[in-house]
């Protein structure tokens, strides 16, 4: 039954939330640098062609301003807690099974003319297995000052 209001139905608040984009995984060739036509607001999420061949991904990246979403520094530091739990492995009967993340590594990129395998050597995790695991790169410099120092600061490189 739908609510009202003096004979006037309410909007359920839940479907006038636009949420957009949380993040977006983007295959890329990482013997070059990333790209930087991304809006301040998006998270692209770099991974190598390889490791996104069997991936079944939109034919284009979304790329623009998500409406509905937190800065992206507070989307990684989300993520990274998430990878967090699943390093660990600890039981969490509050969560479903659905709600656990695989454990894969993440890179930070410093540099946005370097390219991405150059990064991923430079920070140790040239030796991730990655038959084992996804490998993430994802554009630092994008980030605010106050994500980089205070939300990402010690927590990249992610390996597992």
């Amino acid at each position: 039954m739908a609510r009202t209001f003096f004979g006037k139905p309410i909007p359920n608040p839940v479907e006038m939330v636009v949420r957009g984009q949380w993040g977006e995984l983007l295959p890329w060739d990482f013997a070059e640098p990333p790209t930087t036509d991304f809006s301040p607001n998006a998270l692209p999420l770099f991974v190598s062609f390889e490791q996104a061949a069997n991936l079944s991904l939109p034919a284009t990246a979304d790329l623009s301003d998500p409406p509905g979403q937190i800065r992206p520094g507070l989307r990684l530091d989300h993520a990274l807690s998430k990878l967090e739990d699943a390093r660990l492995a600890l039981p969490m009967p509050w969560r479903s099974p659905e709600d656990r993340w695989p454990l894969m590594a993440v890179v930070g990129l410093d540099d946005p003319q370097e390219a991405i395998a150059d990064a991923v050597a430079r920070l140790g995790a040239a030796g991730v297995d990655l038959d084992a695991y996804p490998l993430i790169a994802v554009p630092l410099w994008a980030l605010s000052p106050a994500d980089r120092t205070h939300v990402i600061a010690n927590r990249l490189p992610f390996l597992p």
